[in-house]
């Protein structure tokens, strides 16, 4: 019977530990027509302004944490025309760019 205390108490620490990963994975927020996860980040379309958020939990329910007022854009680069054209300063070695978008990440406009 000593035994079985401690089992019983490892048991309940597992079943606690897998819900817990559980209510994590299900997490879920919705914006602009899309479904974003846990930790991924949009761009809230609100009626005073635009706002970068993160799909977030807040006591066990999905919402979205605000990160900043206003959403980054890409900037659009014009490289004047011939072969002896080089890439903005901005750009790597190889002419790409160092800006990392999240790939949840959605335009402003759309």
């Amino acid at each position: 019977m000593a035994m079985q205390l401690p089992r019983a108490c490892l048991l309940s620490v597992a079943m606690l530990v897998s819900s817990l990963t559980a209510a994590l994975a299900d997490c879920q927020c919705l914006a602009n027509g899309k479904v974003y996860h846990h930790g991924e980040l949009a761009c809230l379309k609100l009626p005073n302004g635009n706002q970068l958020a993160r799909c977030d939990m807040v006591l066990n329910n999905s919402a979205w944490k605000k990160v900043s007022d206003g959403c980054p854009q890409a900037e659009l680069f014009s490289r004047p025309e011939g072969p002896s054209s080089q890439p903005p300063e901005s750009f790597g070695e190889h002419g790409a760019p160092h800006l990392v978008l999240p790939t949840a990440f959605t335009d402003a406009n759309g």
